[in-house]
């Protein structure tokens, strides 16, 4: 059997989730097998009910008439059985009870679903770098990941202005600037930057820090660092494909 939260493989009978923490659905007694309360009746009925009606007959057959044991031992094997039905229906139900406890809402995992990350595709790019050596074209295929879908939603509203700025930020980049693991970094940092503003996590507008950073003679990495943005909503720039022409 597997999670149907997070598809890890699990044990029949599990309970909860060893990977996620989540319940599993149901935990059902295997057809063919005997729950262990149903097995405690058994044994309970079949052992203690017997001797229990041995005695209360002996008791009885030494206090009354012989015409009338017949209809005594008549009614402790009655009474016998119905004891027995009632033992092994109780237990049957309390383990029906204790099934129906597992079968929890996926709602009360421990990692809640509407923290679950989720990936935006936000369709692929064709930009013209900054002269270098040459003219140069960078395309690449870019997708964002964020917590849960209330903050996808957003960037879906707001798509038009982020792809915008992600292109104003693709044709600031010279082909050196982005031919190192370093640079594709920094380019990874700058378009999550203005994915923050956009969504409103980010409260300065990374391209007025670029400016200013320009004209101040400061690294533009080094001013977006000290606008950081902890435990923030836009988890990851993902490049998907990155290819400069």
């Amino acid at each position: 059997m597997f999670c149907t939260k997070c598809g890890k493989e699990i044990l029949d009978m599990a309970a909860v989730c060893v990977g996620c923490g989540c319940p599993v659905k149901s935990t059902k007694v295997p057809e063919g097998k005997w729950s262990s309360g149903a097995m405690v009746a058994l044994v309970i009925g079949s052992v203690l009910m017997p001797l229990i009606g041995i005695v209360f007959g002996v008791i009885g057959l030494n206090r009354i008439e012989k015409k009338q044991q017949g209809k005594l031992l008549l009614g402790i094997a009655l009474l016998t059985i119905l004891l027995e039905v009632i033992v092994f229906s109780s237990f049957v139900h309390g383990d029906r009870s204790q099934n129906s406890e597992v079968n929890i809402s996926q709602n009360d995992c421990i990692v809640s679903s509407s923290e679950d990350p989720k990936f935006v595709d936000l369709g692929t790019f064709t930009a013209n770098l900054q002269p270098e050596d040459g003219d140069r074209m960078l395309q690449a295929t870019i997708s964002v990941k964020v917590k849960g879908g209330d903050v996808a939603g957003k960037v879906a509203e707001r798509k038009p202005e982020i792809l915008h700025r992600i292109n104003v930020v693709l044709q600031s980049k010279k082909p050196s600037e982005i031919a190192t693991p370093l640079g594709k970094v920094q380019l990874e940092n700058d378009i999550k930057a203005q994915i923050e503003f956009v969504l409103g996590i980010r409260k300065i507008d990374p391209a007025a820090i670029s400016a200013a950073s320009s004209v101040a003679g400061i690294s533009a990495a080094s001013s977006v660092v000290a606008d950081s943005v902890v435990n923030s909503d836009v988890m990851d720039i993902l490049f998907t494909s990155i290819i400069v022409q």
